[in-house]
């Protein structure tokens, strides 16, 4: 099975994130690990996608099966993030 290295990269933010999440920020699971998480609600919610990816599934309303964007729950502070696929080596 194919598996992907995630990259979860902070793009945007709507006020400040109390998580203290700021633009650039990364998360990224890789080889079992995943590190960078700030914020739990904010990974939750990006979780499905992430794990999607990784494993190859192909999402078909992305215009880039490698790229999506995707934001967190919180409409006051709502943190955008760009999840990006690699194959791992």
């Amino acid at each position: 099975m194919v598996r992907y290295k995630i990259v979860a990269t902070v793009r945007s933010l709507i006020g400040k994130c109390p998580n203290g999440n700021t633009v650039g920020d990364k998360i990224e699971v890789a080889r079992g690990q995943v590190t960078g998480v700030k914020c739990p609600d904010a990974f939750n919610s990006i979780c499905p996608t992430i794990f999607a990816m990784r494993y190859g599934a192909e999402l078909p309303w992305l215009r880039d099966k490698n790229v999506a964007l995707q934001q967190c729950p919180d409409p006051e502070h709502c943190v955008t993030f760009e999840i990006r696929r690699d194959r791992e080596e």
